[in-house]
């Protein structure tokens, strides 16, 4: 394994107090030495608060639900930055085959859409249009739309879709797919599903290991077994070819130039999509995606936050509209070394006090940009799960969250009287590990040197240990996924979006599972808690259970979040409709199937 030591850049305690560093300063900050200079200027330097973006006040756009008036036709003119490696979503998790899977495939089930508000992880039906579970937990009996067809194109010719297309898909997906140990037991002895019949064409029974509230999420999930025809065996290449019974086909591909997707006539809904279809280029480039994004050739949002603010100023007829919350959830873990400080929770509750989530999101979500120019953009602090989970996530700051939020406010004092209690008066020396590469984002490590400093202002003092080399190889099974967990002080780093808390929390939190912040056996009481909520099948109790995790969490504070997150603010023509009154869940978007299909073109606004 190949690391650096770095030493402490000596952050001042005094900084977070005086909060006298613009969000600029710090982003222009680049390394150690960056942050080093950033932060001896902030105890006296230039002294003031960003003033964002002057002139102009701007707001969000109107939500208008404007169905009604929808013309069909047209064809969209959008972006993508990545490419396609293979049309093959079983066996690949690269972003790009989002590109095909999630428009021209359907699930079983789906996760439904929100309609002026934003989804909030309901499942309906997709492929399957009823289910039941058994008493016992144990069976799950689905049964399959009439009216859905294939792809009219051969070799599936306009077909009926059928349980022998479920049964093939999971025969195969269970066999070969990236993320089957999620779902399949033989894979996972953690997955619940053991097995797939038909009894009939139109009727699919699924076995289950044990009783699970996470198994119809798992099915609705995009990014685990969508359904494929069967004649994927020996008729086509799924690898560069594609046939669905989604609203899209794929008409044409260029590699590294363009994709272009057409409405498929043979959708089940046949109201649906308004639009002819979309025509993709592949553009790597930011620049270029908002030059041409600029220009009107592109229609999609494509600008970072840190232009929105100004392309509205610069483009008066532009809509702005509010965005959901992302789902990533970064954290720092504690290695459990025997003697480490940060096995006494005193020391990880004080480790948390001293982080000020406010000027943290302020510093890195550019909300003082946005506020100041008339755009309220809504944040929110992480509790152990993301603030993106929408009502299964329960703000610290509400009073329904109970006497543990304290351990999410700013109390630097109180820190250091926790730490005292613990026997740390004058503090410890201790160690941070972190990849050094972007792995988790352009700006991880910048923001993972913030939190450093920050504890720091308690006196816990971090040895910078830098990994430098691939991150798969030498940090995650040495460090975040290492079997015993124990490794000096903490290492930060993320968890990937699940397609459900539910299941986002077993794997983390469930002690000593092969992605958990836990050692085997350390927090019994946690581990039943988990189970329940895992069996529980009754979504309105299962959320109960979750924000109870929540509470529970934050006082044993088994792992340390990140500050928080900021919702998305998009950016579009006023010329497409119906823009914002769509979403899908944010878990596992499907933003081909429940956003793209009921946009329109006003024609008279279109450019020419």
């Amino acid at each position: 394994m190949s690391t650096a030591d770095h030493p402490s850049p000596g952050i001042s305690s005094g900084y977070w107090q005086s909060k006298n560093v613009t969000r600029r300063r710090v982003l222009k900050a680049s390394g150690v030495a960056g942050l080093a200079a950033l932060f001896a200027a902030a105890c006296g330097g230039d002294g003031g608060n960003s003033k964002g973006a002057a002139g102009k006040k701007v707001d969000f756009s109107p939500i208008v639900d404007t169905t009604s008036k929808a013309v069909s036709g047209g064809i969209f003119k959008a972006a993508s930055p990545i490419d396609i490696p293979t049309m093959d979503w079983r066996v690949s998790g690269s972003p790009g085959v989002g590109l095909v899977s999630t428009w021209v495939y359907s699930n079983l089930v789906k996760f439904k859409a929100g309609v002026k508000t934003r989804a909030d992880g309901t499942v309906e039906g997709d492929l399957a249009q009823s289910w039941e579970v058994s008493p016992d937990g144990m069976t799950l009996t689905m049964k399959l739309r009439p009216d859905a067809k294939w792809d009219q194109r051969a070799p599936t010719n306009g077909r009926a879709f059928d349980a022998e297309d479920v049964i093939w898909t999971w025969n195969n997906w269970s066999r070969i797919g990236t993320r089957r140990s999620d779902v399949v037991n033989s894979a996972s002895p953690d997955a619940p599903f053991v097995s797939a019949t038909a009894t009939d064409k139109s009727t699919v029974v699924f076995k289950l290991a044990f009783p699970d509230g996470m198994a119809l999420p798992l099915l609705a999930s995009t990014g685990h077994m969508m359904i494929a025809p069967r004649e994927a065996e020996d008729k086509f290449d799924m690898k560069s070819e594609a046939r669905g019974t989604g609203p899209w086909i794929v008409s044409e591909y260029r590699p590294s130039a363009s994709i272009a997707h057409r409405k498929n006539p043979n959708w089940y809904r046949k109201d649906r999509p308004f639009l002819d279809g979309f025509d993709t280029a592949i553009v790597p480039d930011y620049s270029s995606q908002l030059s041409q994004f600029k220009a009107k050739n592109i229609w999609n949002h494509v600008a970072s936050r840190n232009d929105v603010v100004q392309l509205k100023k610069d483009h008066a007829d532009l809509q702005l509209m509010p965005g959901d919350f992302p789902l990533g959830w970064s954290y720092l873990q504690i290695g459990w070394e025997a003697n480490s400080p940060f096995r006494d929770e005193r020391v990880r509750q004080a480790a948390s006090m001293v982080i000020d989530r406010q000027t943290f999101l302020e510093t890195f979500e550019n909300t003082k940009e946005f506020e100041e120019a008339g755009i309220p953009v809504e944040t929110r602090v992480n509790t152990h799960i993301s603030s993106g989970w929408e009502s299964f996530w329960l703000d610290p700051k509400s009073k329904d969250f109970g006497p543990n939020a304290r351990y999410f406010n700013f109390d630097v004092a109180e820190a250091k009287k926790l730490l005292a209690a613990a026997g740390f008066s004058n503090g410890f020396d201790s160690q941070i590990t972190f990849p050094g590469s972007p792995t988790y984002g352009t700006d991880f490590v910048t923001r993972t040197e913030v939190m450093a400093g920050m504890l720091e202002s308690a006196g816990i003092r971090l040895k910078r240990n830098v990994v430098e080399a691939n991150t798969s190889v030498n940090y995650l099974p040495n460090y975040v996924q290492k079997p015993d967990r124990i490794y000096p002080g903490v290492a930060s780093g993320a968890k990937a979006p699940s397609p459900d808390p539910s299941i986002g929390i077993f794997y983390a939190y469930a002690s000593g599972g092969s992605r958990s912040v836990l050692a085997k056996d350390m927090d019994p009481a946690l581990d039943s808690q988990i189970q329940k909520m895992r069996v529980e099948q009754d979504a309105n109790r299962r959320r109960s259970q979750i924000h109870e995790l929540q509470r529970y969490l934050a006082k044993a504070m088994w792992a340390i979040p990140h500050p928080g997150l900021s919702a998305d603010v998009n950016t579009g023509w006023p010329w497409v409709m119906n823009q914002g009154v769509y979403s899908s869940w944010v878990a596992s978007p499907s933003l081909p199937s429940q956003v793209y299909t009921n946009l329109w073109l006003d024609k008279t606004k279109a450019p020419s």
